[in-house]
């Protein structure tokens, strides 16, 4: 049975996890890196219970999955709330222990230019 609160998440990785007994070690999940592409989509981050959700969900169940200091976390994604779990993520006051890079898009000019 699905969790009801991963609805409509993009990440299936995270419900595995929480399916997880916290002395058990996770099976054929992790090899090295937790990926996490786009686990946050326009109507989630709309909703403050759901960004909250996400984000227990992220700092309980997956930065747990695996052993600290072996296995790496990789998030991607685009920023699309101030408070979204990426926006904390890449923040300087947030996750100190993360190495962060944040990459931004360039605009295309009218004049087919970069800004």
């Amino acid at each position: 049975m699905k969790n009801p609160l991963l609805k409509n998440y993009n990440h299936e990785l995270i419900e595995t996890l929480t399916k997880i007994k916290p002395d058990e070690k996770p099976k054929n999940i992790i090899k090295g890196f937790i990926d996490c592409d786009d686990i946050e989509d326009d109507e989630m981050v709309r909703n403050p219970d759901r960004r909250r959700d996400l984000k227990e969900l992220f700092d309980e169940a997956l930065t747990k999955a695996g052993e600290h200091g072996i296995v790496q976390i990789i998030v991607i994604g685009t920023i699309l709330h101030d408070d979204s779990l990426l926006a904390k993520i890449v923040s300087k006051t947030q996750y100190p222990e993360y190495r962060k890079l944040l990459y931004r898009a360039k605009k295309l000019k009218l004049d087919g230019t970069y800004e």
